[in-house]
């Protein structure tokens, strides 16, 4: 579906008409800041060589990236290199950065690595974007599971990193040290993440699947009910459910099981997996509880009701 998208667009970029305004460089940018990137990168397309300039050459990768035409977006990158001054450190390192994380997006991830160095090599004196060369060349590693190498590069990373960025960076190491066993730095960076941050739902979701992966449903809970109360709208899956029942009901008291009962059956159908080992647990719980009243009877020990457990 993608390739045939590309297809279309590239037939239309190639058949479009000339824009009234294509003699001025300027309206490129426009369209693009505008997000009309069609119109952008016709634009460009349509002018002469003469007038195409550094600024249109990026303002036309940008769009075609945008376009899902990334060998486009690659080529204009790399002519926009060509035309730039040793100086303009910034800009190379900037475009750089680009083309590799198009490579990376498009699994090439040799040629992503090598340009990630190479932005890496431009960039020593240079912080921030040292510290996204590195987040970069981090990523790279972690697409081909070198989880190693992914947490030496991006631990660096972190160094120079500011806000959202960061806050992936550390995402990352999370899952990288998972990866490599390592539970409690891969709980230290997740936890790290502040509640504010758009990759916040992520590292819940991943502190609750690790609790629950070594064996600690009731801190898997814990995690799962807070990302529910959290981001409501993120955590609606039946599997987060398990894990938040665990936190719930994680006794033997089946206090207000009843409404439980009622809510998840409104939100997921009733062959849904996870309900049904919900429903499975809750059976046994109340087995269980049923069980020992009756042991306590016999032995002359008074009881509560079976939903609130044995006293």
């Amino acid at each position: 579906m993608k390739n045939i998208f590309a297809c279309t667009t590239l037939f239309c970029l190639t058949f479009a008409p000339c824009s009234a305004s294509a003699d001025h460089p300027h309206t490129i940018m426009t369209h693009e800041s505008e997000k009309r990137y069609f119109d952008a990168l016709s634009t460009f397309l349509s002018l002469p060589e003469r007038q195409r300039t550094t600024e249109t050459y990026l303002a036309a990768a940008r769009s075609a990236w945008a376009l899902s035409l990334p060998d486009r977006a690659i080529n204009l990158f790399e002519t926009a290199l060509k035309r730039l001054t040793p100086d303009d450190v910034t800009t190379k390192v900037r475009m750089l950065l680009s083309v590799g994380t198009i490579q990376l997006q498009e699994q090439k991830l040799a040629l992503a690595e090598s340009t990630a160095k190479d932005a890496l090599s431009n960039c020593d004196q240079l912080p921030p974007l040292r510290g996204e060369a590195r987040f970069l060349l981090g990523s790279v590693a972690m697409a081909a599971n070198r989880y190693g190498d992914a947490v030496a590069t991006l631990e660096q990373a972190i160094t120079d990193l500011e806000g959202a960025r960061r806050d992936e960076a550390r995402l990352y190491l999370g899952r990288a040290y998972l990866m490599l066993g390592d539970v409690s730095r891969h709980t230290a960076h997740l936890e790290e993440i502040p509640l504010d941050s758009n990759w916040a739902p992520d590292a819940i979701r991943l502190l609750a699947l690790s609790s629950f992966r070594v064996g600690d449903r009731k801190k898997a809970g814990f995690w799962a009910q807070k990302g529910k109360a959290e981001f409501p709208d993120r955590f609606v899956d039946s599997w987060m459910e398990y894990l938040a029942f665990n936190d719930l009901y994680s006794g033997s008291e089946l206090v207000g099981i009843d409404e439980y009962l009622t809510q998840i059956s409104s939100r997921y159908p009733a062959s849904d997996l996870w309900v049904g080992v919900i429903g499975g647990e809750i059976e046994k719980k109340l087995t269980s509880n049923w069980v020992s009243s009756n042991i306590n009877r016999r032995n002359g020990v008074s009881t509560t009701s079976v939903s609130k457990g044995v006293e």
